[in-house]
């Protein structure tokens, strides 16, 4: 559907209601005047991430000037596209963007209009990596929040890889199998037999809750290439935690055999792995804090290698560094939130549905006066002036013209 905007702001002009939609009139004509001078968004975008200098670092961030519309009618909020997404140098400078844009989004029951910071959610962020950042703290919500602690005790094993066999795991691929490796130890010594009809023991099914960790670095060399396997398994109390030599030595072989398996390596013959146990709660939950730590800022700068840069950056997006198994399975966690799932957690805490409309740059002093924080980085614009920035049936024929967030 076409939209003639200069009919659309004639008919604005003519209701009895003009004053109101002043603020509207002149976004429209702004941004009628920017589109007739195009602007290469990408080189734009692109000098943004290297710089770290965005186009909404200066006054035109203020309010009143939405140079937004056309950003985000080409690019989506820079959110959606994925040109750029294999450039090493651009999306590791997204992190220099964390917290600068907001998604709007539109209260369909009380017209309340909210916005939504977005973090960009990276493991090289100084504010969303490491311990104590936003990764962290999301990690530590998704498990408290299906496991009650307090009614197990943790065991813990630490399953690493020699060191002459870390290169065959600086690939997704190698790390996925590292992963699947992990599991099938998690099964194989903590999962409960599954019988053929023969009474043969066909494979074996985790029913505990088991929390994967994977980890690239250890906690000696920052930026040193280390990948190895946290696990957490949660058994009944009244499991004897404590485990026997002749134990340890048949998972320690196990652990090789898959190593081995992995890395076509036939000539190993020693491998580490670590156990331990926590039976009190704040042993519990210091592990728990401990292994669920995202890498960090510290880690990304002390990297020597391109390569691995590279892949933690580039290759590895989307990746899950921790897992959940067993009786934990059906949780699908990430660290990163698409919009669809930004918008689902912003309903949750508002109790409306709610729709999209765009991703704008925000100045969070800027609007100040403007909006209520109502929630962490979720705000709404106050009442007395959500009618000064626009009169929304009108302009919403605009921005739905325009698809800019389906």
């Amino acid at each position: 559907m076409s939209f003639n905007l200069s009919v659309q702001t004639e008919s604005v002009n003519e209701n009895p209601q003009g004053r109101s939609y002043r603020f509207l009139n002149d976004l429209i004509e702004r941004n009628q005047s920017a589109r007739r001078k195009p602007k290469n968004i990408e080189k734009v975008l692109l000098r943004e991430r290297i710089t770290g200098r965005s186009i909404f670092d200066s006054l035109e961030s203020e309010p009143g000037a939405f140079p937004y519309l056309e950003y985000n009618a080409q690019t989506l909020g820079d959110l959606q596209s994925s040109d750029k997404v294999k450039d090493l140098r651009y999306t590791e400078n997204l992190s220099s963007q964390c917290g600068k844009s907001v998604v709007w989004l539109h209260g369909t029951k009380s017209d309340n209009m909210y916005l939504k910071k977005i973090h960009c959610k990276k493991q090289w962020c100084p504010e969303c990596g490491g311990k104590g950042g936003r990764i962290h703290k999301s990690r530590m919500h998704s498990i408290l929040s299906r496991v009650d602690v307090s009614q197990y005790h943790l065991s813990q094993w630490v399953l690493t890889v020699p060191e002459e066999t870390r290169d065959c795991f600086q690939s997704p691929e190698g790390l996925a199998k590292l992963e699947n490796a992990s599991k099938e130890f998690s099964e194989k010594f903590y999962g409960e037999p599954v019988f053929d009809k023969f009474g043969h023991v066909k494979r074996r099914k985790l029913k505990k809750g088991v929390i994967s960790y994977l980890h690239p670095f250890g906690d000696e060399e920052p930026g040193v290439f280390k990948p190895h396997i946290n696990l957490h398994i949660f058994e009944e109390k009244r499991t004897k935690m404590k485990l026997e030599k002749s134990v340890l030595d048949t998972m320690r072989a196990y652990w090789l055999k898959k190593i081995k398996a992995i890395t076509g390596n036939q000539d190993l013959t020693e491998v580490d792995i670590h156990y331990s146990f926590r039976m009190s709660a704040r042993k519990k939950m210091h592990a728990i804090k401990y292994m669920s730590r995202p890498w960090s800022a510290e880690d990304y700068a002390a990297i020597e290698d391109e390569d691995l840069k590279r892949l933690l950056v580039v290759e590895m997006k989307g990746f899950l560094y921790m897992r959940f198994w067993g009786s934990l399975a059906n949780c699908k966690y990430k660290d990163e939130m698409s919009l669809p799932e930004i918008k689902k957690e912003v309903e949750s805490v508002v109790g409306e549905p709610l729709k999209m409309l765009f991703v704008a740059p925000f100045d969070e002093k800027k609007w100040a006066l403007k909006i209520d924080l109502i929630a962490d980085d979720l705000y709404r614009v106050k009442p007395k002036d959500r009618d000064e920035l626009w009169n929304y049936r009108e302009c919403m024929d605009y921005f739905s013209g325009k698809k800019l967030l389906q």
